[in-house]
């Protein structure tokens, strides 16, 4: 299968899911419609090496790192502090749950 084909069965399922995903506010994902679209897809006949026909595995291995750094640029720090803090919270209080807990437990032998 040459690449422009490979291409067009991708951005087609992806708009497929990305257009159920709308329909049903996101209770189905793009990725999961997606991913039911490509299994099936597959089962009947679709080449296994659609991806790497599409020539699409060597651009993820560019563009996720890029990707991934622009989303840490858009993070605030304020946030991320205010995250660290509910987070550090959370394991004291599960910590604090888990002694009572064990007390409680021990008590009763």
């Amino acid at each position: 299968m040459d690449a422009i084909t490979a291409l067009l069965i991708i951005a087609v399922v992806y708009a497929i899911g990305d257009f159920v995903s709308q329909k049903t506010k996101a209770i189905f994902s793009m990725l999961f419609v997606s991913g039911i679209i490509f299994m099936v897809a597959f089962w009947f006949g679709v080449p296994k090496t659609l991806f790497e026909d599409a020539a699409i595995v060597k651009l993820s291995l560019a563009l996720i790192p890029t990707l991934m750094l622009h989303m840490g640029t858009l993070m605030r720090l304020k946030y991320l502090r205010r995250v660290e803090d509910r987070d550090h919270s959370i394991k004291r209080h599960s910590i604090c749950e888990h002694r009572s807990v064990s007390y409680r437990i021990s008590r009763h032998r």
